[in-house]
């Protein structure tokens, strides 16, 4: 995923200027990747911010096979980043202004911070296993990535604020023991995003966590993201 300042706002003119920059973007040959993008807004000086999502062919082959091994056939693949932002924006109650939203689940953590509705940064990565915060090596990696993410967005940002509280959603998790956790362990105030509770779908929420991803999909499924992407293959369609 990349957020490219690109010199227009003219559809057409960017969807090619992400076409020619797709190689520079990603370590595979143009023809093995699916490339789809979504204009996040113009700017007055005439360019637009451009949401850019690369992803081997092979990826979603992958996906394919494991439901088709299990008789389904998918009728969308979703982009789990644009599902968490849609769950996160869709939110009645969600904070105002300039937020960072880390969402955590079991092998894997995703850092955003939006803007008034808009998605400024956004940094995903992955972990070999299920997070196990009891353990000193696993607490210090999560709390690194998150960290690191975060000063990711100022740099590229050039700005100069702490974003502070830092809310925190469990894909799966219990996030009020997650912020707690990540509180200690960042020095930094952090907060369950008890906001996304309120979002239909609320009474799935467990003591596992609430899985704010799949309710996010389920928003892309009804038509109600703003930003929605679909890889399912052209095979299958």
């Amino acid at each position: 995923l990349r957020i490219l300042t690109l010199p227009s706002r003219e559809p057409a003119e960017i969807a090619s200027m992400v076409s020619l920059a797709s190689e520079e973007l990603a370590p595979y040959p143009r023809e093995q990747l699916v490339v789809q993008h979504r204009i996040l807004n113009t700017l007055d000086s005439g360019e637009s911010r451009v949401l850019v999502v690369l992803l081997h062919q092979g990826v979603i082959q992958q996906h394919v096979e494991r439901l088709s091994a299990a008789g389904l056939e998918p009728e969308h693949i979703f982009f789990s980043t644009a599902c968490l932002y849609a769950a996160a924006c869709a939110a009645p109650d969600a904070p105002k202004g300039r937020f960072a939203l880390a969402c955590v689940s079991t092998d894997a953590v995703e850092v955003l911070v939006i803007q008034d509705g808009i998605l400024e940064f956004s940094r995903g990565v992955a972990h070999h296993g299920p997070w196990n915060l009891d353990s000193g090596a696993d607490g210090e990696a999560l709390s690194y990535e998150i960290r690191d993410a975060l000063a990711a967005w100022r740099r590229e940002s050039e700005a100069g604020e702490t974003l502070e509280p830092l809310y925190v959603a469990g894909d799966g998790l219990d996030a009020v023991s997650l912020a707690n956790n990540l509180e200690s362990l960042m020095g930094k105030p952090c907060l369950p995003a008890r906001f996304m509770e309120a979002l239909p779908g609320s009474d799935l929420h467990t003591r596992r966590g609430d899985p704010v991803i799949a309710r996010g999909a389920a928003l892309a499924a009804w038509g109600d993201a703003s930003q929605t992407f679909d890889f399912l293959p052209p095979s299958i369609i």
